[in-house]
């Protein structure tokens, strides 16, 4: 499972690899001569959000 995860994790490098060059190739070669910023590859935050609730209770919370 290691090596499974691993190599599911280098299949994740790679797509935001080459995100990266579509941008720096965008931000290069576009005839608008507009730069896009750079993206964070941080999921972190992301990871967080994806493990909130979606669903809430009609009742107020009680610490409030």
């Amino acid at each position: 499972m290691r090596l499974s995860f691993q190599q599911g994790r280098q299949a994740i490098l790679a797509d935001c690899r080459a995100h990266k060059t579509y941008v720096e190739s965008y931000n290069d070669n576009n005839s608008f001569n507009v730069k896009l910023p750079g993206f964070s590859y941080n999921f972190d935050p992301d990871m967080k959000e994806l493990e909130l609730p979606t669903e809430y209770t009609d009742q107020k919370p009680e610490d409030e």
